[in-house]
């Protein structure tokens, strides 16, 4: 972890664009009384923590809250529930990588951000587990935006499958303007093939 000295230190950079920081170990360090600074000018965030350190998610909506003109964000170890809600209050972001841990319920907000881009890093058990994750996922992206979607499932029975309506759904809203789709991990069927090629036909890549 970063010791008290050096956060200090690090805290004292103004005027950044982009900033990547892993605490895994140790006092999480989630840029409290650092975003406030960093508001102005910050547009590009990796940002992880460990889950074992438990950061709530009322701190993490507070720090977000700070950053506006974030178009670009990298979230680890934060809890799924809080995903929905700082999508609330990033109204410029364009780009996420997040993480699904099977706990979160469907968002009872709208989210503001108009996604362009979509990672999500789950496991296979979540994937064919409760059907949550795949709702969770529409809930992210109510607008008409997404050009490209990328599913992580890392892979502990066996490869996970993409489900039909869940694709049906998503075209729904993202038709005109999905181009490509990463979805290496989960098992797609020669009719899962025709299917995403017929209802996204602007897509470019499949993969």
């Amino acid at each position: 972890g970063l010791s008290e000295e050096v956060w200090a230190k690090l805290q004292e950079f103004r005027g950044l664009t982009k900033v990547s920081l892993w605490v895994m170990e140790g006092p999480p360090r989630v840029l409290q009384g650092w975003s406030e600074h960093l508001g102005p000018t910050l547009t590009h965030l990796e940002l992880g923590v460990g889950r074992t350190a438990g950061v709530p998610a009322s701190i993490l909506i507070s720090v977000f809250s700070h950053l506006k003109n974030l178009r670009a964000l990298r979230l680890k170890g934060a809890p799924t529930s809080a995903i929905a809600e700082i999508l609330c209050i990033l109204p410029r972001l364009e780009t996420l990588d997040t993480e699904y841990f099977g706990s979160a319920v469907i968002p009872h907000v709208e989210p503001v951000a108009r996604l362009r881009e979509l990672t999500v890093r789950t496991s296979s058990v979540d994937v064919q587990g409760p059907r949550q994750l795949w709702a969770w996922i529409r809930g992210l992206l109510p607008f008409p935006s997404l050009e490209s979607f990328t599913l992580h499932a890392f892979s502990y029975q066996g490869e996970a499958s993409l489900p039909r309506a869940f694709m049906l759904e998503m075209a729904r809203t993202h038709r005109a303007t999905l181009k490509h789709l990463n979805v290496s991990s989960a098992l797609l069927t020669p009719e899962d093939v025709e299917c995403l090629c017929t209802i996204f036909p602007g897509l470019e890549t499949l993969s």
